[in-house]
């Protein structure tokens, strides 16, 4: 039979915990990752394939950041008002990104490529200058495999990346098995080379 202070105690354990989930309930953090590192994973199908291999290798430790996927398959970067409107709803909902990986590029190359270059200025314009950008190129099959060259497009990544001191260039290039029978699409083998890129990028 337990004593008296022994229930006392109970029920003041089963009190607290009571109010701590009470208090936690009424009261919602407004900005639930406050203070914490946060990376976006951004762009066309390519980070599509990609995102969430991405987001559980850099996610593997307890003190990871958050990451949030922001992917649209087939969409090119001239579609500038839906990337920076959801940019800038990031910055206003979440915070400012540590990092934002980009994979846009393959899907301008037929109507867009001669707008580009201002679109990804335009793009980088709306990126806070604490934010590391780090954007994905269409990579060598890509190109072959799609209508046209696009070596206009890598180009002005390239060059638009040598002017931001923010923006930096991944020259991510797979090859047999990491590609599907498309020569352009990753296979698993393609997510773990890219994810193994960004987490070396991320935790160097």
């Amino acid at each position: 039979m337990k004593s008296k202070s022994t229930h006392s105690s109970i029920i003041a354990r089963v009190g607290l915990v009571l109010l701590l989930t009470a208090t936690h309930i009424g009261c919602k953090d407004p900005d639930p990752i406050a203070g914490r590192e946060f990376v976006v994973l951004a762009g066309d199908s390519i980070m599509q394939n990609a995102a969430s291999h991405v987001a559980m290798t850099i996610t593997k430790t307890d003190n990871a950041p958050f990451v949030v996927v922001e992917v649209l398959g087939g969409t090119p970067l001239a579609n500038i008002d839906h990337h920076t409107n959801r940019l800038q709803a990031l910055h206003r909902d979440i915070g400012v990104p540590s990092y934002l990986f980009v994979s846009l590029g393959a899907n301008d190359r037929i109507l867009f490529e001669a707008e580009f270059e201002a679109n990804l200025h335009y793009f980088m314009a709306s990126v806070n200058p604490s934010t590391k950008v780090y954007w994905i190129p269409p990579h060598n099959s890509a190109v072959q495999s799609l209508a046209g060259d696009m070596a206009g497009i890598v180009a002005s990544v390239h060059s638009v990346a040598g002017q931001y001191h923010n923006m930096d260039v991944i020259d991510f290039q797979p090859t047999g098995r990491e590609l599907s029978g498309d020569g352009v699409h990753l296979t698993v083998y393609g997510a773990a080379a890219l994810s193994a890129l960004i987490e070396e990028i991320i935790y160097e």
